[in-house]
């Protein structure tokens, strides 16, 4: 990203948080677009080793549920799937993650509602 890029990022509101010591406050920004916000992001993943680190702010109990998914998440990718955490949410090869062990879209039973007649226009009705 060069300096004309960073000069034209606009913000709703910026401040720091934090007390006054010896390390660095931390930054707190509301970007104005989401473009913006994501545009930063990924210059952050790129910039992995510098001393800066972007992350999102979450509310308490998001953090806590995204605590909770963590070890269940590298149990998965230690089986050798696909997982990673999105807001509070587990996704697991492409599918959300139930603590039953299923996943969505399928009954106690495995049974899908296909199998059992219903064709999926008649589920999307029935989820409208």
């Amino acid at each position: 990203m060069d300096q004309t890029e960073v000069n034209n990022i606009k913000f709703d509101a910026v401040h720091r948080f934090g007390r006054l010591d010896k390390k660095p406050r931390k930054i707190v920004a509301k970007f104005s677009s989401r473009k913006d916000k994501e545009r930063v992001k990924s210059e952050a993943r790129k910039n992995r080793n510098s001393n800066f680190k972007v992350f999102d702010q979450y509310p308490e109990e998001v953090i806590r549920e995204r605590q909770r998914l963590v070890p269940i998440m590298k149990a998965e990718r230690d089986k050798g799937n696909d997982a990673y955490i999105t807001y509070n949410k587990l996704i697991v090869n492409g599918r959300p993650y139930t603590e039953t062990g299923g996943r969505r879209g399928t009954d106690t039973h495995g049974d899908s509602r296909q199998r059992q007649g219903q064709s999926q226009r008649e589920r999307q009705d029935y989820r409208d």
